[in-house]
Order: C-alpha cells, then sequence, then structure tokens
C-alpha cells in the first residue's frame, strides 16, 4: 500500500521561522522536491512577517510565489489558516493562475463582488456560505471544498508551472491577502477518505488527556504539537498551569505517520514567587531559586490557599488571546438582585442562583417587569496592583496584574483611592427609557433605548436618585478585569461558552433571565457577572471619561460638556488619529484599559477588540465601550469615541449606600421608590 508522502508535491510549514532567520524570505518545501515558495515585500516586522507560529500577510503588497511548481490537473489543497480581513473586498488567498488563459486557473479562497469563491478553470463556484475566514483547516480538490461543497465540473487543463500564496497573481495587485498562513501541505490527486483523514491530523494538533496523577488535575487538555521533519523532530507541548504539585505522567502518543510512542512528561506545580534582592532570580516558596532574567521568570503563582487573590499576565510581544492566569477567582462573580430605592440609599433582594425569576429562596417568584424595582446585579470590589517588566526593547511589557478581594472594600463609595474598583450595581439589561427615566428590565416584548444624545442618557438616569448613573469607565475597566482573570483569554467572543451572540441592534432584552448568575449565553444574548449583553447589543455612552486632542481624561461621575477643572487624572494616549485593532493598552498603576498602540486589525490577535481615538478634531468627546452587534471585535476591550447616536445606548448603575433584605415577602411590600 503506498505511503500518503508518495502524493506529497509539497508541504510547507511557518512554526519555527523568524523575522531575524538568514532564510526568512524563503519557505521551504519540506517534501524534498525543491518547491520553495520565495517571499516578496515583507517587512519581517508585526503584521508582515513571522508571529505566533504562522506567516503574516499584511494585505498591502506582501505575496509569495513558487515558479517552479509544477502543473497539475488533479490535487487536494489542505491548509490552516486564518483572514485577518474578511471584510476586504478583493483577495486571494492561493492560485495557480496566469492573468491571460482562464482554462488554466485554479484559485481558492478568491473574493471579489461581496463574495468568496474557488476558481477552476473559466468557473467561478461560490463558496461564501460555509466559508469560516478564522482559524480553521480547509482541504480544496477538483471535486469538493472543504467535503461541504460540490465543485462544478469544468475545463481546467492546468499547464502553470507557478504557484502564489497571498495574491492572484503578481500582475493583479489588487487581490492581494491580509491574513495568517500556518502550514500548507500539496497532492497530486484527490485524496481517499482514509488518506484525507491523514492529510487533515497533520495539520491538526494531537490532543490527550492527563492521566490521573499527583496534584489538581485540570480538566484541560494536553496539546502535542508534532513538529516537521524526520527522525528526531521537534515536539512542543503545552497545557493549561498545573495548579497543584510537582507531577510526572506517561502520555501515549500517535505521530501523523502512526507511529505510537510512550512519553514521560514533568510537570511543574504552582508556587509563589519572590524576586530576589538582586532583581535577578526568584525564590519559590519551597526555597528553589530560579537563575533566570526577569523577563523568562516563570508565572508569579499564589499558593491555592490565598483566597480572594486572582492574578494574570499579559505579555505585549504575545500575540495570541490566551494569556496567563492563577489563583482564586471564586469571588469573580455577580449576584442579580431586584432593587428599591429608599431614603438611605438603596434596599436590594437577591434572586436565585440558577434561575432570575425567583428570588434567592428558590420558591418565591420574582417579578422582572419594574413592578418590583430594577433589576440589577451586585458587583464585588477588588484591589489592583501592577508590576511591569520591559523586554530588551524597552517598548514591549510584561504585565503583572493582581486582584484582591476584601469584604470590607465593598462598604467604600468615594472616587479616587489608588488601586479600588468600587462595589457596584449594574443593570441586567441595556436601558429602556420610562416616563424620563432609565430602566433595567425584562417584559418580553421590548428594546433598550438607542440613539439618544448621551446627556439625556445620563438625564435620565440620575433622574432615579443619588447615587445613580450611567455605567462608567471604572466599571467598563472591572468587566475587562475580571474577564481575564477568570478564564484567561482576551477573546471571548471566539469561546463557545460566550460568542458573538446575534447581531441584531433591536432584539427583545431580558432572555438571560435564565441563567442566573452563572455566565454563559441564550440563543440571542450572553452574560458575565450578571450583565446582560455585556458586550456587543448596543455601544454603551460611558460616564467618567472623556478626551480632549491626546489627552484622556479620568473622573467621577459624567461631564459632557468639556474637561472637568477639578478631580480628574489625565492619560495621555499619544494617538492623534487611529482606527483598528487594539495591541496595547495602558494598564500602568489604575488598572486603564485605554487603547495603547492600535495596528491592523485582527479579531484573533492581542485584545481581539476594535479601538478608535480622534484626537484631531478639537473638541472635548466623550467614550462609548461594547461595539454593537454580534462582531468578532466588539469585546471588552472595544474602545472608540462617542461620536453620533446611532447604534449607541447605555446602561443604568448605582454606588451608594446598599441594604440587603434578606426575606422575600419584606422586600416586596416595600414601595419601588423610583
Amino acid at each position: 500500500m503506498a505511503n500518503i508522502d508518495d502524493y506529497l508535491v509539497a508541504s510547507y510549514r511557518c512554526n519555527g521561522k523568524g523575522n531575524s532567520d538568514a532564510d526568512r524570505d524563503v519557505l521551504k518545501d519540506l517534501s524534498g522536491n525543491g518547491h520553495d515558495i520565495v517571499l516578496k515585500n515583507f517587512g519581517f516586522t508585526l503584521g508582515s512577517g513571522y508571529e505566533g507560529g504562522a506567516l503574516v500577510f499584511d494585505g498591502i503588497d506582501d505575496y509569495g510565489i513558487c515558479e517552479n511548481f509544477p502543473a497539475i490537473n488533479d490535487f487536494t489543497f489542505v491548509y490552516k489558516r486564518i483572514n485577518l480581513n474578511p471584510s476586504k473586498s478583493t483577495n486571494c488567498f492561493l492560485s495557480k493562475s496566469v492573468s491571460t488563459n482562464q482554462a488554466q486557473q485554479f484559485c481558492s479562497e478568491l473574493a471579489y463582488s461581496k463574495n468568496v469563491y474557488v476558481r477552476l478553470g473559466s468557473k467561478d463556484i461560490a463558496v461564501k456560505d460555509i466559508y469560516n475566514p478564522e482559524l480553521s483547516i480547509v482541504y480544496v480538490t477538483k471535486e469538493s471544498y472543504n467535503g461541504e461543497m460540490d465543485l462544478v465540473s469544468s475545463n481546467y487543463t492546468s499547464t502553470v508551472n507557478n504557484l502564489y500564496i497571498g495574491t492572484f497573481s503578481r500582475s493583479v495587485q489588487a487581490y492581494v491577502w491580509n491574513g495568517a498562513l500556518y502550514a500548507l501541505d500539496i497532492y497530486d490527486r484527490t485524496l481517499s477518505d482514509e488518506y484525507l483523514q491523514k492529510a487533515l491530523n497533520r495539520m491538526n494538533d494531537i490532543d490527550i488527556n492527563w492521566k490521573d496523577g499527583v496534584g489538581e488535575v485540570t480538566d484541560q487538555h494536553l496539546t502535542v504539537s508534532p513538529g516537521s521533519g524526520t527522525g528526531n523532530a521537534a515536539v512542543s507541548f503545552g497545557s493549561v498551569m498545573n495548579k497543584g504539585l510537582d507531577r510526572t505522567l506517561e502520555l501515549e502518543i500517535t505521530t501523523p505517520k502512526g507511529v505510537k510512542k510512550t512519553l514521560t512528561v514533568n510537570q511543574e506545580g504552582c508556587r509563589q514567587a519572590y524576586v530576589t534582592s538582586d532583581g535577578k532570580r526568584w525564590l519559590t516558596s519551597d526555597n528553589r531559586v530560579y537563575g533566570v532574567l526577569k523577563g523568562d521568570a516563570p508565572c508569579q503563582c499564589f499558593d491555592t490557599g490565598m483566597r480572594g487573590v486572582a492574578r494574570f499576565r499579559i505579555d505585549d510581544k504575545k500575540q495570541i488571546s490566551v494569556i496567563d492566569s492563577c489563583g482564586d477567582s471564586s469571588w469573580i462573580k455577580g449576584r442579580r438582585c431586584l432593587v428599591k430605592k429608599t431614603d438611605a440609599g438603596v434596599a436590594i433582594c437577591y434572586l436565585d442562583e440558577n434561575n432570575s425569576e425567583l428570588f434567592h429562596d428558590g420558591k418565591t417568584q420574582a417579578k422582572l417587569d419594574g413592578t418590583m424595582g430594577q433589576w440589577m446585579t451586585d458587583i464585588p470590589s477588588y484591589r489592583y496592583s501592577y508590576t511591569g517588566f520591559k523586554h530588551d526593547n524597552n517598548y514591549d511589557i510584561i504585565n503583572y496584574i493582581t486582584l484582591t478581594h476584601n469584604d470590607v472594600d465593598d462598604n467604600i463609595t468615594k472616587w479616587g483611592n489608588k488601586g479600588l474598583f468600587r462595589r457596584c450595581l449594574v443593570g441586567v439589561t441595556e436601558a429602556v427609557v420610562v416616563n424620563s427615566k432609565l430602566w433595567s428590565r425584562k417584559t418580553g416584548d421590548e428594546y433598550s433605548t438607542g440613539n439618544l444624545e448621551s446627556r439625556l442618557f445620563h438625564d435620565y438616569a440620575t433622574a432615579l436618585g443619588a447615587g445613580f448613573d450611567i455605567i462608567d469607565y471604572e466599571t467598563h475597566c472591572k468587566i475587562a478585569h475580571l474577564f481575564y482573570a477568570k478564564y484567561a483569554d482576551r477573546n471571548p467572543q471566539g469561546m463557545d461558552r460566550f460568542g458573538t451572540g446575534e447581531d441584531s441592534f433591536d432584539r427583545i432584552i431580558g432572555t438571560t433571565s435564565s441563567l442566573g448568575n452563572n455566565d454563559g449565553k441564550t440563543s440571542t444574548q450572553i452574560s458575565f457577572l450578571g450583565i446582560e449583553d455585556f458586550y456587543g447589543g448596543k455601544s454603551e455612552f460611558m460616564g467618567g471619561i472623556g478626551f480632549y486632542g491626546e489627552d484622556v481624561y479620568i473622573y467621577d461621575g459624567f461631564n459632557p460638556y468639556e474637561p472637568p477643572t477639578v478631580d480628574y487624572r489625565v492619560v495621555y494616549s499619544g494617538m492623534y488619529k487611529e482606527s483598528g485593532g487594539i495591541y496595547k493598552v495602558v494598564w500602568g498603576e489604575h488598572g486603564d484599559m485605554i487603547p495603547k498602540v492600535i495596528d491592523m486589525f485582527s479579531s484573533n490577535f492581542h485584545y481581539c477588540d476594535f479601538g478608535y481615538i480622534d484626537g484631531s478634531n478639537g473638541r472635548w468627546q466623550g467614550v462609548t465601550r461594547s461595539g454593537y452587534g454580534a462582531s468578532l471585535y466588539n469585546g471588552v476591550a472595544f474602545f472608540s469615541d462617542g461620536g453620533s447616536w446611532a447604534y449607541k445606548g447605555t446602561r443604568i448603575q448605582y454606588r451608594g449606600t446598599m441594604q440587603v433584605i434578606d426575606d422575600p415577602a419584606d422586600f416586596i411590600t416595600m414601595p419601588i421608590g423610583f
């Protein structure tokens, strides 16, 4: 029986390549057939070169060409890639073509006229309905696209001895691709199901569960990524942090060629680390010393016994959205409640953990339509602390963030306590205007209010009484901090638990009542900390922040007119007029989620969100969070000027005295007060 390698025409891998390599401008053909790809116009910098195991094409002029690639009339192309700019009107990922002979053309994922095609000869077959621009593995034959689309027979008879990656051809530069290529294999025939599975396995990481061993074994997989080559080829291992003791485990892996090996893997447990006085060593709680530089030091982890303390680390140099996180995150949760106004502040009564239609006793019916008060969620306070270590280039920073919760801090309401992110009540739903007041409620047939001037939202919120206003910048930062600490990922839109939600500006609110306090989603909406549509839905006007030119003003309250003159601090953004993907945020001693670097947009890298700052118009501007609609770039870090009123809403927030009413019956009898 033939080996699958007998059919292999060319094989390319981008992992292990670097922007400083002597051969950086060549993708070697690992099949041994000599069909190397020469890279053209790459800057070999961020956004145009090797990043995160991939080759990134800038969408401007980057492409690759092999000029000795054989003409093949039967084939299977298998590749792993991301399209970083799916909205780009014209682009082409892969091509064997000449501009003068339609019959000889083959193109895969050719985009024009708001569609995506596979081209075979003179036939363009639209594959838009099954096209996935995200990180995915695709295979194309003369008969099918990814096994889901049958391709129409055509007059394709290639004599073209070339292969293009990232463009249609060098004579048609309008079709350059903006994306990231990880791997590409090309075979000289339509592979059978058996061989196709082997070909796909070569693209896939191999997932192997940890076997039971000493220590706290998580439910996460160990990922084994085979390297390329033969003999003693490199194999890399990665997993979530082992939060327990050291452990030694045996793993049986099967290589893409079917060879089985048993490997013994040693994984260190998580320890609290201290920096020694020389600043170069890390001393752990069991007196072991790591003789490494700060930038390469292991994660500063806390022992599991330190309750109320969560820590995460974000390295500016790393593109991937996944980050390091450790410690106790059990306190990171919201508690939904109903809220009534009193002379002293507000009275609250908590709702059932798993069903907001019931009070916390699990039996008393709760009405969320406003007749029993505002439907809000109680989010705890925490102390924020920060340490940053510069890389050698003094540009990228390793950001260590620690969040410490203490119940005592929940009683502090005054603004300006450095490092304190205060307890607050936040509207579960985006706000609805009722009789010139804002409401968070569920009626079953109601949309949140949009397209109002920000100052009107503020007026309608403060009409509820002292302590009420629209959601502010401090809470915007809280949502991001707590999400990163709990889920160790900057891309909730890409997580199955959340996703993007439903793409509708006007949709009925309140569907997440069935989730209770649990994070997750319904068919139309998402929830975190009890906040429904914590991103997406409508963009939300914020209080406590505005910018003028390149200066961002942080303050307490709401100021729609001009920069404040007292009780404020200023963060210099360094951006005159920028829009695109958020690569870095300020962080620093205040935990600022203000974009620091905005560059070519990617929904998969860094903060996976859109940022926009325009300091060029010489006027005071507000800021919105949570980009509208269901989108890959409207997550927890989304940051934009207030702009027009279109597609914008907000939600209510309260800080002040809170009285918890334990007995639902007592609470129900109290007047609403609003």
